[in-house]
C-alpha cells in the first residue's frame, strides 16, 4: 500500500481510486469486479463520480471536471497524476477490488456478530438461528476470499 508525505497509509479505497485517476481505462474492469457498497461512503461516491467522468471523455474530461470535484477529491487525483501508484496493471486492481470485498465482509461479520449476542441475550431463538447461518455464510465467503 502507498504510503503518503504526511506519514498516513493510503486506505485501500482510495488507493483503487488513485490507480483509476492515473488508468482510466482500468474503469470498466474495476465496474465488473468491484460491488459499489464495498466502498466507504466517501470513496462511493468519489468512484461513481470519476466514472460519470470517464464516460464523458477519460482522463482528459477527468482533468476539465477536476475543479468541479471538492478539494479532498482534486488532492488524490492530482497526487495520483504527479506520482502515480508504482503500479497499475491488472492484477494490482484485481487484488484492490479483492481486498475491498474482504474488508467488507468482515465488517459485515462484525455486525452480525453482534446482533447475535443481542439476540441471544433477548432470547430470541429464531433471530438467533437466521443470525447463526448467516455468520457462517459470512464466514465461508471471508475464508474464500483470504484463499484467492
Amino acid at each position: 500500500m502507498a504510503g503518503r508525505a504526511d506519514g498516513k497509509k493510503t486506505s485501500v479505497g482510495k488507493y483503487l481510486l488513485q490507480v483509476l485517476a492515473a488508468r482510466p481505462e482500468a474503469a470498466g474492469r474495476v465496474r465488473a469486479l468491484l460491488q459499489v457498497d464495498d466502498l466507504d461512503e466517501e470513496d462511493r461516491r468519489t468512484y461513481l463520480r470519476m466514472l460519470e467522468t470517464f464516460e464523458r471523455g477519460g482522463r482528459e474530461a477527468l482533468g476539465r471536471e477536476l475543479p468541479d470535484y471538492g478539494e479532498q477529491e482534486q488532492d488524490l487525483i492530482r497526487r495520483a497524476w504527479h506520482s502515480p501508484p508504482p503500479r497499475l496493471d491488472d492484477e494490482v486492481v484485481e487484488d484492490l477490488v479483492r481486498r475491498l470485498r474482504r474488508d467488507s465482509l468482515q465488517n459485515r461479520r462484525r455486525g452480525i456478530i453482534s446482533d447475535l449476542r443481542e439476540a441471544e441475550s433477548l432470547g430470541d431463538g429464531e433471530r438467533v438461528a437466521r443470525l447463526e447461518n448467516e455468520l457462517r455464510e459470512m464466514t465461508r465467503a471471508v475464508g474464500a476470499l483470504s484463499q484467492e
